[in-house]
């Protein structure tokens, strides 16, 4: 049985493969970005029948130190994905 981290580990090399092989030649879109998501967060949310999706507004995500809870970087807000022209 394969713990968090392992999991984690494999759905990247598995993500990473799959852009390799299937997805290299496309343009990238929120489509694309949502389904890659989907691979990379397998078997590791908490509700697995839940599809990819953006965040809502008032869920926060933050990059800390889990033991003194330093923040390091807070995640953009759903609007900017949306907007960004990296994402068209």
């Amino acid at each position: 049985m394969q713990n968090e981290s392992e999991k984690m580990i494999l759905n990247n090399y598995l993500a990473m493969k799959k852009i390799e092989e299937d997805y290299k030649n496309q343009k990238l879109s929120l489509d694309l970005i949502l389904e890659i998501h989907g691979f990379v967060t397998n078997n590791l949310l908490d509700s697995n029948e839940e599809k990819p999706k953006l965040r809502k507004n008032n869920e926060e995500i933050f990059i800390k130190d889990s033991i003194a809870g330093e923040i390091y970087h807070a995640g953009p807000k759903p609007e900017f994905v949306k907007k960004s022209p990296r994402s068209c």
